[in-house]
């Protein structure tokens, strides 16, 4: 399955997907026990990471990530996943200025008017992203081409210098609080066993923000909420993608065992204000 061409010019203007922001620095185990287990998941869930999901009108789940090709991923119930390859046969040209010739990294599809597209349309359309170092930035999109609007990017998270890693940002409005929730990953992925990788969350009131944490503290002095972390057998999960089933917003992300990713799903619940792992 090809997406359309559209997918192709937003990854060659949008710099945030190459993989040359993944330099991890070393940090000491990161592993407790005070959050759920993902949901039993099955099928071709291994090597997966930084997932985008997306639901069809048919009522079909589509998994994509980060890989050679986009690796591509289906299921009829959230709970069985079956690979359908690559997104892309070959690398698209544009793209390899920003991704060079290897993996393309961190997809945001989004289904718009039944085409698939690399953006995150609200109202306006914008685009966040974040390298591993500088924080999550944020520019609008031209919706009549997918491509920047303008020169501006604006900062809206970040953590202070020597104070560890932020990337992976999801941007979730929830419609009975009102409040939009930027979700992130911060500290190192990717490590097995030593990932430190986790899950934070400020919100806003609007889609620019200032975001704030559940402490006051904002996302742009390091802000930001824990929601998930390492527990039991499940190293640094981080990745993360939201999604707005019938039975609520699913948390979709990656975990890591000593030798590999694994494909994570827990639903959240909204009830206090913030959201909780269940």
């Amino acid at each position: 399955m090809l997406l359309p061409s559209l997918l192709t010019a937003i990854l060659a203007a949008s710099p945030a997907l190459s993989a040359s922001h993944r330099s991890p620095p070393t940090h000491s185990l990161y592993c407790r026990d005070t959050y759920p287990d993902s949901i039993p998941v099955t099928g071709n869930i291994t090597g997966i990471a930084d997932v985008s999901v997306v639901k069809t009108a048919a009522g079909v789940y589509l998994l994509f990530a980060t890989g050679e090709g986009l690796p591509t991923l289906t299921s009829t119930d959230r709970l069985h996943w079956t690979s359908l390859g690559k997104t892309f046969a070959e690398l698209p040209a544009a793209s390899v200025p920003y991704s060079g010739i290897g993996d393309l990294w961190a997809p945001d599809v989004t289904i718009v008017d039944g085409r698939h597209l690399l953006i995150l349309p609200n109202g306006d359309w914008s685009l966040q992203f974040g390298s591993y170092f500088s924080g999550i930035q944020q520019m609008k999109l031209d919706p009549a081409t997918g491509l920047r609007a303008d020169s501006t990017v604006t900062n809206i998270s970040g953590r202070p210098d020597g104070a560890g890693n932020e990337e992976g940002s999801w941007t979730y409005f929830h419609a009975t609080s009102g409040f939009y929730y930027l979700f992130t990953s911060f500290d190192a992925c990717c490590k097995g066993t030593s990932s430190t990788y986790n899950v934070r969350v400020s919100r806003a009131r609007t889609f620019d923000g200032p975001f704030v944490a559940k402490d006051g503290v904002a996302a742009l002095d390091g802000g930001g909420t824990e929601i998930l972390g390492g527990h039991g057998k499940f190293y640094g999960p981080g990745g993360q993608s939201l999604l707005d089933d019938e039975d609520g917003p699913v948390l979709f992300y990656h975990y890591f065992s000593a030798t590999t990713s694994i494909l994570g799903v827990n639903r959240l619940d909204f009830a206090s204000g913030w959201p909780v792992v269940i």
